[in-house]
């Protein structure tokens, strides 16, 4: 999933850093313009009971962003209730 993340924000113009580490705060860094974003990468699953998507994050570290990305239709989208400002329609 991670590396899916990298290939959707290289082809929007972003420079995308990874996490060599498998102990750190945050899963990848992006650089767009200027602006430096730190991202946690979660995966969505459909629950078929409900349809509904869930993951199983918590509430992102100060200064982390999540990039939900669904496990059936592979598309990165920002949690709806911690969007990073400048970075709205960035998945679009």
């Amino acid at each position: 999933m991670e590396l899916t993340v990298c290939r959707d924000a290289l082809l929007r113009g972003a420079d995308v850093f990874r996490n060599v580490s498998c102990v750190g705060k945050a899963d990848l860094v992006f650089v767009k313009e200027g602006d430096v974003l730190k991202v946690d990468v979660k995966t969505l699953y459909l629950d078929p009971r409900t349809n509904t998507y869930s993951s199983n994050s918590e509430k992102p570290l100060p200064g982390i962003y999540h990039v939900l990305i669904d496990n059936e239709n592979w598309k990165p989208r920002w949690n709806k209730r911690h969007v990073p400002p400048g970075w709205e329609n960035f998945w679009e």
